[in-house]
């Protein structure tokens, strides 16, 4: 099938080809002149064969990738559960495991989602920003998800309303405008914008069986050094084709990071994703997760280093991906869960990272040069592609 948007859908919600609107950015950025990269085989072609690197000590980033394709294949794949749907906890919702029917649900969810060319039957979580439904694309017999952005529960009528409406429509356009700039084999495609009756705006992408990273490691444990290799070296990837087109996440988590059923990650909710030109020093945004995001947030500097946010996410990351858990051990949803949220910020703000003698020193060392408290001397992308641990020589 023919991955992301549409040039009619593009035109109907006002994304033009090889740019950002400006109506949904408020930015004009072309795509010309940014660097294109040609690193990825089309990962639509099963029939490439991969070729052994036969000079480890001269390793490229793609041969890297390739390398370690199959191999998480056998150790990943093979345990990856189909996740149930998430189910509502109110006892009068029994006969309806999938969706929550009524209005005074705790969980604020609604009937299920209704669109022209699909039909929800489950929802797979409820974000901060929006619930995710699973659906099925009548047209194309294809399970898919869909991102609507969550019901205002207020009242329907004065300017805060109309302020509601507008931020939840440029919200959802911003992440497509996003989304569509990149193509990426482990950045989330979006396949189709829906709007349901009642005005309600869904994005649509790829239906991810394996679930999230976040669920996936408190299911298993923590990945053997050999795996965290690869996960990491998929999102630097990610990370990388980002930053060569001016983008930041913002938001790198787990819970962010979707795993297909070959045991590959993806990159996904765009929301709070910014552009930046590289010769602006823009203002410290109030966006992400404060146990991923870097010091600056916390101590809130007056200015930033916009593309080292997500190198010190990566970091997190990785972290994350050799032990189970966060540098941070009380933050909530993850073991030892005794701290306050201002004792993580202490720590966040100290850049204190104890790490334990179970990590092997190499990938130590790539994040001790990710989580480096001062933004200007923290690694960049292309510093950490030439890392013997990525490159597989140490």
């Amino acid at each position: 099938m023919e991955y992301g948007l549409s040039s009619e859908i593009k035109q109907q919600h006002g994304i033009m080809d090889n740019t950002l609107s400006t109506n949904v950015l408020g930015i004009y950025l072309p795509a010309q002149g940014i660097s294109e990269r040609d690193d990825y085989e089309d990962p639509q072609n099963d029939e490439v064969p991969i070729q052994p690197n036969p000079d480890p000590q001269n390793v490229d980033r793609n041969i890297v990738l390739a390398d370690y394709s199959g191999f998480l294949y056998s150790a990943l794949s093979n345990r990856l559960p189909i996740w149930p749907d998430f189910t509502c906890c109110c006892s009068e919702h029994d006969d309806h495991p999938c969706y929550v029917l009524g209005s005074d649900c705790p969980l604020l969810a609604c009937r299920p989602y209704e669109c022209p060319d699909y039909r929800a039957f489950g929802i797979i979580s409820v974000g901060a920003h929006g619930i995710i439904h699973r659906a099925t694309d009548t047209r194309r017999n294809e399970v898919v998800a869909i991102k609507v952005t969550k019901e205002y529960h207020g009242s329907e009528t004065g300017d805060a309303h109309m302020r509601w409406e507008l931020w939840k429509r440029s919200f959802a356009a911003r992440e497509v405008a996003m989304l569509d700039v990149c193509d990426h084999p482990h950045i989330v495609r979006p396949r189709d914008i829906v709007e349901s009756p009642d005005g309600k705006l869904g994005l649509v992408i790829d239906y991810f069986p394996g679930g999230d990273l976040q669920k996936y490691l408190r299911t298993y444990g923590s990945l053997s050094e050999f795996e965290a290799r690869y996960t990491f070296t998929q999102l630097l990837s990610a990370v990388t084709h980002l930053q060569d087109r001016h983008m930041v996440h913002h938001d790198i988590k787990p819970e962010n990071i979707l795993i297909d059923l070959d045991g590959n990650v993806v990159l996904s909710d765009f929301g709070v994703a910014h552009i930046f030109d590289e010769s602006y020093v823009p203002a410290l945004p109030i966006c992400g997760t404060i146990v991923y995001a870097e010091p600056e947030l916390v101590v809130r500097k007056t200015r930033y280093s916009p593309f080292k946010w997500d190198i010190w996410s990566l970091g997190i990351i990785l972290f994350f991906l050799l032990t189970g858990r966060t540098p941070y051990i009380g933050y909530k949803g993850f073991p030892g869960h005794h701290a306050h949220i201002m004792d993580v910020c202490t720590f966040v703000a100290s850049a204190s990272v104890d790490y334990p003698r179970l990590i092997p020193w190499g990938p130590r060392n790539l994040m001790e040069k990710m989580l480096e408290v001062d933004s200007e001397m923290r690694a960049g992308c292309s510093q950490l592609w030439e890392h013997s641990w990525i490159k597989g020589t140490l």
